[in-house]
Parts: structure tokens; sequence; C-alpha cells
């Protein structure tokens, strides 16, 4: 592998905004050279090395790795993304975040959705050789990435400060409390807003009628005056 060549443009178009500051800086943190897309024939001196590397790249590009196969002393085994297994039948048409919840609503730590996906890469100890080799089998997904790229449990730990990070479902949680509350202020306000319109209405209505009511003493009272000027002029005559 040519260490000197620069790693490629990361698409982070399939990454929720509210986890892609950790994301970018994890990735940053990988070495830049398993950021490039592997190829058929790249050498490693180590089986863990080849691990290391394909599992880097795969996680910068939205999916975990599996490893398959290589049990005891055989020198070879595959590389598959997690969801290469048969496909999971979905018939309740749920998506994978509601299908990775117990019947409690707590995220399941192991629920993973699988869709015969046939991304695999084959790695193998050339007899005589200590080098190991990849042989890019297949290179295509047949499902989208998931927009929180920790989600998996076999990527959990690659967030920074883990431990400090909310999930998705806390962070919907926090956003809708938010919300809630936000729609109960306002609806208080509108309560409050009303309770003052109806009062401001009450007031008017009251003034109004003693207004009219001292109106129409002023009209009796001047109806009187009136009608005591008449007598008395009639007693002058």
């Amino acid at each position: 592998m040519n260490d000197s060549t620069p790693p490629p443009t990361l698409n982070t178009n399939w990454v929720d905004p509210i986890h892609l500051n950790d994301f970018l800086e994890a990735v940053e943190a990988l070495p830049p050279a398993h950021l490039r897309s592997p190829t058929t024939q790249e050498r490693f001196a180590t089986q863990d090395a080849v691990e290391i590397r394909l599992k880097d790249y795969a996680f910068s590009q939205g999916f975990p790795l599996v490893k398959q196969g290589g049990a005891g002393t055989t020198g070879v085994f595959t590389m598959k993304c997690r969801r290469h297994g048969a496909e999971t039948k979905n018939w309740r048409k749920l998506v994978d975040e509601d299908r990775a919840k117990n019947k409690s609503g707590a995220v399941r730590g192991s629920s993973v959705r699988q869709t015969d996906c046939p991304y695999s890469i084959r790695v193998s100890q050339w007899k005589g050789e200590t080098q190991w080799r990849i042989k890019l089998t297949n290179t295509t997904h047949n499902h989208p990435f998931n927009p929180d790229p920790f989600v998996d449990p076999l990527l959990r730990s690659r967030r920074p400060r883990a431990e400090e990070a909310p999930t998705r479902n806390e962070a919907s949680q926090q956003e809708q409390a938010a919300m809630a509350a936000a729609a109960k202020a306002a609806e208080t306000e509108k309560k409050e807003t009303v309770r003052k319109e109806r009062a401001a209405a009450k007031l008017k209505a009251k003034e109004e009628k003693r207004a009219r009511a001292t109106a129409k003493e002023e009209r009796r009272r001047a109806g009187r005056k009136t009608g005591e000027s008449q007598f008395d002029a009639i007693e002058l005559d």
C-alpha cells in the first residue's frame, strides 16, 4: 500500500447531523492509509493488521465488518458485511431502529437486521509466505447505511467519549421533551392571554353598564327638574 497517496474525500451524506462531529473526529483518529478503498493483492504482515485496516475502512464508509472462517491453523478467512446473513423477515414493516427495541422500549445491543448482503473480502496466507493478501470478492451492499455510525454494538466503542455521548434515542427523547415543554408553555401563554382578554371584556361591559346607569339617572334627574320648573311656572301664573 502506498502511504503517500492522499486519502479520498470522505462521503458523509448518510450520517445524521447529530452524529457528524463525533464521526468526523473518530475517522480523523484513523491512519489515513486505512481510509483508502482496499485493493486485491494488498499485503499485510499479520492477520491482525488485515482486520484492523479493513474494519477501519468499513467504519469510515458506514458499515461494520465481521470475520468468518480462519479457525485453527487454516490460512484463509473472509471479512463480510455485518448484514451478510440470511435476510430477516420484517412482517410488521418496522424500521431498523424500532426493530432493535425490546418490549420495554430499550434498544437491544445485539439486534442487527440481516439482508444477505454480498459484500465480502477474502483474506489468505499463501503457502510458503508469511504475509497475508486480500482479494475483493464483492464490494456492493444491498442495504442503506444507518445514519448513526455508532449504533452497531461492534462500533460503539469508536465514538469519542463514548460514555458521555447521548444515544440517538436519548437525543430524540430530549428533543421531544423540549418540544413538549415549549408546547406547554405556548398553551399556558395562550390560556393566560384568553383569560386577560375575557377579564378586560368583562370590565369593559361593567363600565359600559355603569355608564348607562349613570346616564339614565342623569336623564331622570333632568326630567324631574324640568317638571318642577313647569310646576313652579304654573303656580306663579
